[in-house]
């Protein structure tokens, strides 16, 4: 009976860390996500003032329809090329937020140059 008890509470344990482990990849998860969107918003706002402001009254509903349309390809792509990525780095979100990171910051900065 004992060794019944052992067996049961090490299988209890490995199943709370399994659990541990499972809750902190959903906050990394969740982090990165709110982390994107608010990256997203900004980015796709600032480029779309920046833009709009760049052409001609008569231009500007073409220049949305195109951004726009890259919007919702990057929006397709973005989550495949996200994927492969989080996969090579061994599934830690961390390298890959760090990336989407930088590469959102440079892309901002290029319309503050």
């Amino acid at each position: 009976i004992a060794t019944s008890w052992i067996v049961v509470h090490q299988l209890d344990a490995e199943t709370s860390v399994a659990r541990h482990l499972q809750s902190s990849a959903e906050v990394q998860v969740i982090a990165a996500s709110v982390l994107y969107a608010l990256a997203t918003h900004a980015l796709a706002t600032g480029l779309t003032t920046q833009t709009t402001g760049a052409v001609s009254p008569e231009e500007q509903g073409s220049l949305l329809g195109v951004e726009h349309s890259l919007f919702g390809f990057a929006r397709i792509v973005g989550p495949i090329l996200g994927t492969a990525i989080f996969v090579s780095f061994n599934e830690s979100i961390w390298p890959v937020a760090a990336g989407c990171a930088a590469i959102d910051a440079g892309l901002t900065g290029l319309f503050f140059i």
